[in-house]
């Protein structure tokens, strides 16, 4: 069923048993390149592979779902969980929701709507070209947002860029614990929007070490590297 925009699409893939069709296939071993891991509220475990799909292990046996499944691709860059106990997995071309029966697509829309609200998923795409910022799912709409005009912009563009990412790529994204969302870019540093306003956090703020920080950013933590930027800018979280 084609779906308009912010809704989704329906994919009907696997094996037909007993009138119901039951996706993904049972296998012996995880398969290569695992990427993602990711552990639901069941304490059931998902991997998610760049190129084979999603493994998902409920303590007894390991099912692999792919684009044969209705995954948008078999290159899954992260797996989130709803209040409701669906799966979500953005992947290199979209992202999907598995509510346990079926796989289907959600639909992104452009927006500018940044709101900080309970029960919310971001989401990123690691590698996909031509990103400029997060996916913020509201239950409804999938918003395609857009991170504000860095200070180095004009003088990176104008130098030329390497055209197989975009420096405003998101590449981790993290919620602390006053509910600020920190979104960590492959080129400009972190960005962080408490539900007012986005900050750039700059290279100078980023590290303690004698040579300072990198713009690219792959990882952000309540006490990881981040600790001290928060305590510094922003007060203890």
């Amino acid at each position: 069923m084609l779906g308009s925009q912010g809704q989704t699409t329906q994919s009907s893939g696997g094996e037909l048993i007993s009138g119901k069709r039951k996706i993904g296939k049972t296998v012996e071993v995880l398969g290569d390149s695992l990427w993602y891991v990711f552990q639901d509220t069941k304490n059931h475990l998902w991997f998610g592979s760049d190129g084979e799909g999603v493994f998902y292990y409920d303590g007894i046996q390991i099912t692999q779902f792919t684009k044969q499944d209705g995954l948008c691709s078999n290159r899954i860059r992260q797996i989130l969980e709803d209040e409701s106990g669906n799966i979500y997995f953005s992947t290199l071309e979209g992202i999907n929701k598995y509510d346990g029966n079926i796989i289907s697509k959600l639909m992104p829309v452009e927006s500018h709507e940044w709101k900080l609200q309970k029960g919310d998923l971001w989401f990123y795409m690691i590698g996909k070209s031509d990103e400029y910022g997060p996916y913020r799912y509201d239950g409804k709409k999938l918003h395609h947002l857009r991170l504000p005009k860095h200070k180095p912009h004009d003088d990176l563009y104008s130098e030329g860029i390497n055209s197989f990412f975009s420096p405003y790529e998101v590449y981790c994204i993290y919620r602390d614990r006053s509910g600020a969302m920190w979104f960590g870019t492959s080129v400009f540093g972190a960005c962080r929007y408490d539900g007012h306003s986005l900050q750039w956090i700059y290279e100078k703020d980023l590290s303690i070490a004698p040579n300072g920080g990198t713009f690219g950013i792959r990882s952000i933590l309540s006490l990881g590297f981040m600790a001290e930027t928060v305590s510094r800018h922003f007060g203890p979280r």
